[in-house]
C-alpha cells in the first residue's frame, strides 16, 4: 500500500491516472443506480477510517488495559446494586424522578458495565489493518444494493482509494468471501435499500 492517505471521491474523479475508478463509479450511478452521495461517503470513509482510527482496537476505546476494564466493569455492576439498596425511600422521592433519579443513575452505572463488556468483546488488538472496515462496509453495500457482488468492479475502486498498483478481481472475490455477508444490519450509515427497491438517480 502506498504511505499516506486513502484518496478521497474528488481526488479520484480528478486523477488522470485512475481512469479504471473513475469508470467504476461511472457504472456504479448510472447502471447499478447507486446513489452518488451514498457512494462517495463509503469512499470518505476509508480516509476518515486511516486518520481516527476504526473503533475496533482497545486503545481506540481505552487507556486501561482489558484486565482492568474487566474489574472496573464488575465494580461498576456491583456499585449500582449497593446504590439501589443503599438509598432510603424516603430520600429517594426527595431527589425526585425525571432524567435524574436514583433508578436512571443506578441504570447507567449498571449500563456503563455492559457497554466495557461489550468493548471487551468487539475489540481485537491483533488486528491492525485499519482498511478492513471501510472495505467490508463498500463491499457490502455495493453488494446489497445490487444484489450482485461486482467484484471486478470495487477491485478497480478499491485500488484507487488505496492507491494500490494492483489490486485484483480474485483479491477482492476473497476478501468479499472472506469478511463479507449479503444479509445483516451492520452498516454504519444505515440500511441499505433493497436491489428491486433502489430509487431511480433524479427520480
Amino acid at each position: 500500500m502506498r504511505p499516506g492517505r486513502a484518496r478521497t471521491c474528488a481526488q479520484i474523479l480528478s486523477d488522470p491516472d485512475t481512469e479504471d475508478a473513475r469508470r467504476a463509479i461511472t457504472r456504479l450511478t448510472s447502471k447499478h443506480r447507486i446513489g452518488e452521495l451514498d457512494l462517495q461517503m463509503r469512499i470518505e470513509w476509508f480516509r476518515a477510517c486511516e486518520y481516527f482510527g476504526t473503533g475496533r482496537q482497545w486503545k481506540e476505546r481505552f487507556t486501561i488495559d482489558r484486565r482492568k476494564a474487566e474489574r472496573l466493569a464488575r465494580r461498576l455492576r456491583e456499585d449500582a446494586e449497593d446504590l439501589r439498596r443503599a438509598l432510603t425511600p424516603q430520600f429517594k422521592l426527595v431527589i425526585g424522578g425525571g432524567p435524574l433519579s436514583t433508578d436512571s443513575i443506578c441504570d447507567l452505572i449498571s449500563h456503563t458495565a455492559v457497554w466495557i463488556e461489550g468493548s471487551l468483546n468487539e475489540t481485537d488488538d491483533r488486528n491492525a489493518d485499519w482498511t478492513l472496515e471501510p472495505k467490508r462496509e463498500l463491499t457490502q453495500f455495493i453488494w446489497r444494493s445490487t444484489g450482485k457482488p461486482l467484484d471486478s468492479v470495487l477491485a478497480d475502486l478499491v485500488a484507487a482509494i488505496l492507491g494500490l498498483e494492483k489490486y485484483t478481481y480474485e483479491e477482492q472475490r476473497k476478501f468479499r468471501k472472506r469478511h463479507c455477508r449479503f444479509e445483516g444490519t451492520d452498516s454504519i450509515f444505515g440500511p441499505t435499500p433493497k436491489p428491486d427497491k433502489i430509487p431511480p438517480i433524479n427520480g
